[in-house]
């Protein structure tokens, strides 16, 4: 005759609990993935010259975006200045 194990209850409860944990780990918060390059990264592109107005007392230089949008205007407060070519310029958002 087969013997039958006298506690038998002791191995089911800590199984039970083991899967219990498990479970719950599986149920945990969920996250979105936001690659690096999404950060807050500043990315420039190029200006470059477009125009010039000279008025007492200061010189704007206004600049054409490489991928259009809004030009820029840079404005220095002296008279009849030289403005330079082109720079690296912030990008619009």
């Amino acid at each position: 005759m087969l013997q039958q194990p006298k506690n038998i209850l002791m191995p089911v409860a800590i199984i039970s609990m083991l899967i219990s944990v498990v479970a719950s780990a599986a149920f945990g918060a969920g996250r979105t993935y936001v690659p690096k390059s999404e950060t807050n990264e500043i990315r420039y592109e190029l200006c470059r010259l477009k125009a010039h107005e000279y008025s007492p007392g200061k010189t704007n230089c206004i600049y054409r975006r490489q991928t259009g949008g809004k030009d820029v205007i840079v404005s220095v407060s002296e008279n009849r200045i030289q403005c330079q070519a082109e720079f690296q310029c912030e990008q619009s958002k």
